[in-house]
């Protein structure tokens, strides 16, 4: 992921991004300023929870320019150093020998999701190497690590922040987390909730920070609720608990994490538009149910085995399967595969979790007693090997990847150039989108985002503030209007409308979309 990352800085390919892409930069660009106080925008109104994942992608995206290809290289560097942090995490755990496990893991589990799922800048995939690191804390926070307590709550939130739909999860895991955490200090042992900190002292600098930055997280999400009218918490609390929304049934809930579960290591995951578990096969019952007495013969082998990680994070999963039949169930709208991709990650979690186990409880005979004795030299180099190997071919297929210049539409690029050349005469000034129906808004917010980098302030109508932010609200200043057609809309709309003068016309803005340009006094913007 570094590799293809540095590449893409050094070939800096001339992207031109349109739909969520385009207005998942424009939040971007406003996290550079500490002006995105929600998450990525949702099809129902709302944002998702908190703008923790713009602020962390500006550390790389904002030193290299604010360009479009730059989201792509810190999306790959957010994940490459989720990985890290992953194999760092189960070193911490149960040493190496997890860790080098972990690492094997890692490795297999992103080539058979694909590579180009990591890669990828969308939301709802950037949740899937995050929940894996998640657990991992989670579980040995429960074991007694205070600090990997406060890691959860790190991960948990940037989680959650990231897409709503992984809330339960996180709630349910730091729930069993804290029961587990303070019934096992108070009983049999009756030691402190912290006794682990007064081992090492200055572990408190880094619990301090830790803290600090779970705080610095939440500052924006409560920001927006005090001075938005609504909130975002007040417009989801109303969406999910006071609407009467249509549910899917629980079958339909074990279905589609059964279909999810049986991706790793064995299948190949589901396309994104997949969406139909309206039947319960038994090719889906079964994952859940092996998975189900697999986490709860983890949990068991833990406890009689006296290993806290185990016990806790076979518990964790087991009462997890419970809460995701039941929050998928809750779905609003088709179980679309892409927004559930996360989930195939919990497999490989519960590996490592019995690989932690093993490791534990069978003697190690086989491995080196001296680091510096001949057999254990000739272990390291093989596991390094394999490592390396497999870490080549994962570079190669990173390396192979389309550019990322192709990805859009081609006719947004051909309509952005055209609309900057249309008012290349003209001052910059805010600028009205409109959109007339919804095939259009992938090559309005192309065009919008091409704008903007341009230095031409831009705002949209009330319909579509939800998905642009409310800082692109529309004012009734805006001197030039730019109005998104598409073909089977053109005999409603009426070229002639008041106020409006013909600039240009584009018939290749993507999607059938016919682009006009026009110009108008801000007095005659209704």
């Amino acid at each position: 992921m570094v590799v293809a990352a540095v590449v893409l800085t050094v070939q800096r390919p001339d992207v031109v991004a349109d739909g969520d892409f385009a207005v998942d930069e424009i939040a971007l660009m406003r996290s550079t300023h500490f002006a995105q106080l929600v998450g990525n925008y949702s099809r129902f109104g709302w944002s998702h929870l908190g703008p923790t994942w713009f602020y962390a992608l500006d550390f790389v995206y904002a030193p290299l320019g604010q360009q479009s290809w730059a989201f792509f290289v810190a999306a790959l560097a957010l994940h490459a150093l989720t990985m890290c942090l992953i194999v760092v995490a189960a070193w911490r755990i149960r040493g190496p020998v997890l860790a080098a496990i972990t690492a094997l893991l890692l490795l297999w589990f992103v080539s058979t999701i694909g590579v180009p799922t990591f890669r990828s800048t969308w939301p709802p995939y950037e949740t899937i190497l995050p929940i894996i690191l998640f657990l991992l804390l989670a579980a040995f926070g429960a074991a007694g690590s205070t600090l990997a307590v406060v890691g959860a709550l790190l991960t948990g939130s940037y989680e959650a922040q990231l897409h709503v739909g992984t809330v339960p999860t996180i709630a349910i895991a730091l729930g069993v987390m804290t029961v587990i955490r303070l019934a096992g200090h108070r009983w049999p042992a009756r030691s402190p909730v912290f006794s682990d900190l007064n081992r090492r002292p200055q572990m408190l600098v880094l619990l301090g920070v830790g803290l600090l930055t779970l705080v610095a997280m939440w500052v924006p999400v409560i920001a927006d609720e005090l001075t938005g009218h609504p909130g975002n918490l007040t417009k989801l609390a109303r969406f999910f608990f006071l609407a009467n929304l249509p549910h899917h049934h629980l079958h339909e809930g074990v279905a589609a994490l059964g279909r999810h579960l049986a991706v790793f290591p064995f299948g190949h995951p589901p396309p994104g538009s997949e969406s139909d578990y309206s039947a319960l096969t038994l090719a889906r019952l079964l994952p859940v149910v092996a998975f189900l007495v697999l986490s709860g013969a983890l949990a068991a082998a833990g406890t009689i085995a006296r290993d806290r990680f185990a016990q806790a994070l076979g518990t964790i999963l087991f009462i997890l399967t419970f809460g995701l039949v039941w929050s998928i169930s809750r779905a609003v709208g088709e179980l679309s595969s892409y927004f559930l991709l996360w989930t195939t990650a919990l497999p490989l979690v519960l590996i490592v979790g019995w690989a932690a186990l093993l490791i534990k409880v069978v003697p190690a005979t086989w491995l080196p007693r001296s680091s510096r004795s001949m057999r254990a030299r000739v272990l390291a180099a093989g596991v390094a090997a394999v490592l390396v190997v497999l870490s080549a071919t994962q570079t190669i297929g990173f390396l192979q990847l389309p550019s990322p210049a192709t990805e859009a539409d081609p006719g947004t690029r051909t309509a952005a150039a055209l609309v900057e050349a249309s008012l290349a005469s003209q001052p910059r000034q805010p600028v009205l989108v409109t959109i007339v129906s919804l095939d259009a808004w992938p090559a309005a917010a192309g065009v919008s985002l091409q704008l903007i980098k341009h230095g031409w302030p831009v705002s949209v109508r009330p319909e579509y503030q939800f998905m642009f932010g409310d800082q692109m609200r529309a004012t009734g200043r805006e001197s030039v209007e730019l109005v998104f057609v598409p073909q089977t809309s053109l005999s409603q709309f009426d070229q002639h409308a008041p106020g409006l003068t013909f600039v240009a016309a584009v018939p290749t803005c993507g999607a059938g979309c016919t682009l006009y340009v026009f110009t108008r006094t801000p007095a005659a913007v209704p």
